[in-house]
């Protein structure tokens, strides 16, 4: 379908109209983007961030270690954040076609995604993306009015600042880090247990070290894996803030060019069978620049030894060729589907892809059934091949379910609800 011929309408996109590689490349980066935060899922805060692998894993442990950190992290949520964007031109579309005002129908959309980001962080995981793809989303309503060449341009002055951040970031993380674990080793390492959970918490947070106290750990520990809820609640509040005022400012940029990206890729025609060189330039680009260039900052961050440059280095290789690594990804899956007709494993990824939020969501509240104090209760308790295993098992099932809910519905149930919230007019849900 050629995106521009797009017709007008307040329900979801029809079955004929989709284009496959989105959906397909949407379900990938569900398996990439919770290799990654299974650990945040799973472990406190500093020990989730940690480069360097834990001595008790296993030599599997260490070889996903490095699987997550050379070929997921830092590569799907652009690829998420670029989907994220293309969703965000072809809406615009039929307003464009029709000129009808689309400000307010994106702002809709971006509240309703910000609330279900703050219903995200209330009620189960700290490690939300939504709320501040709406932040960045309400200031991005004027990117599909932009011509390709300056979404490019956008883009890469986005990528730019984003990269100088994660540099500057990187090298003062490393200088603090070494400054917090001189301080630790002075401090108390457990908690008073004569004092309530909050006596502690005001303790902890009150100290030289704050969030960075190995006490936090022991708290967050203590709040997540036995609860009760009120616990549990102000510690994900306070790991959000505490990521928020690094993420908004090194991961805001990065974002906002990946949605300018997505952009400039639709109206390029790069979905559309157009720059088969661009694709093959890409797929070039990653096994011979980016994959080595990974490789290098996993040995990097990977060591105890590495130096502040050395960190920041790292830091400044992910930013930057994260995004290729993204392109790749996506140029790599164009190539599989560009046949007649849509291989079988490719059309079954792509109704979890068809139902992103509902994935992204239903991830959160499967992980947080095994790793919280409503359920199983394994906080702390894991290990590297274990999350592998769960997470894969997981992905499979959002996969199955996917399939069998597409067989009687037409949109997956937040889907519904956001697109509802966005047109002020509820689209059909069954299938007919």
């Amino acid at each position: 379908m050629n995106p521009s011929s797009a017709q007008p309408h307040a329900g979801p996109i029809l079955d004929t109209d989709r284009l496959p590689v989105l959906d397909v490349s949407r379900g990938f980066a569900l398996l990439g983007i919770l290799f990654v935060n299974a650990s945040f899922f799973a472990l406190p805060s500093m020990q989730a961030v940690e480069t360097v692998t834990p001595k008790n894993e296993s030599s599997l442990g260490h070889l996903l270690h490095a699987f997550i950190a050379i070929f997921c992290t830092g590569k799907f949520y652009p690829l998420f954040s670029i989907l994220f964007g293309v969703g965000l031109g072809i809406m615009a579309q039929p307003a464009a076609n029709t000129q009808r005002p689309f400000t307010a129908v994106w702002v809709r959309r971006m509240l309703m995604l910000a609330l279900f980001g703050i219903l995200h962080i209330t009620l189960f995981w700290s490690g939300d993306i939504l709320l501040l793809y709406a932040i960045v989303g309400i200031c991005s309503f004027w990117l599909p009015r932009r011509a390709v060449r300056t979404l490019i341009i956008l883009a890469a002055i986005g990528f730019s600042i984003a990269a100088i951040l994660a540099a500057g970031i990187g090298l003062l993380t490393s200088v603090y880090f070494d400054s917090l674990q001189q301080k630790a080793v002075l401090s108390p390492h457990t908690l008073d247990q004569s004092k309530s959970f909050f006596e502690n918490l005001a303790n902890v947070l009150t100290s030289d070290l704050s969030t960075y106290d190995p006490r936090f750990a022991e708290l967050e520990t203590s709040a997540l894996r036995d609860g009760p809820f009120l616990h549990a609640l102000v510690i994900r509040f306070i790991q959000y803030l505490s990521f928020f005022f690094v993420m908004l400012p090194l991961m805001g940029p990065q974002v906002f060019a990946c949605f300018a990206l997505g952009i400039a890729l639709l109206k390029s025609g790069f979905f559309h069978s157009r720059l088969p060189k661009l694709r093959r330039a890409l797929i070039v680009l990653f096994f011979t620049i980016a994959l080595p260039a990974h490789t290098v900052a996993y040995l990097i961050s990977s060591s105890p030894d590495s130096s502040a440059a050395l960190g920041a280095l790292s830091m400044l290789l992910t930013s930057i060729l994260g995004p290729l690594s993204s392109l790749g990804y996506l140029a790599l899956i164009l190539r599989w589907l560009d046949q007649p007709r849509t291989p079988f494993l490719a059309r079954t990824i792509a109704s979890l892809g068809r139902l992103g939020l509902t994935g992204y969501l239903s991830e959160t509240v499967i992980m947080s059934f095994f790793m919280l104090h409503w359920g199983l209760g394994w906080y702390a308790h894991t290990t590297y091949p274990g999350r592998a295993a769960l997470t894969v098992a997981v992905w499979l099932f959002l996969i199955l379910s996917a399939n069998l809910y597409l067989k009687h519905f037409r949109i997956g149930p937040l889907e519904w609800l956001w697109r509802t919230a966005t047109y002020l007019n509820p689209p059909q849900l069954k299938r007919s």
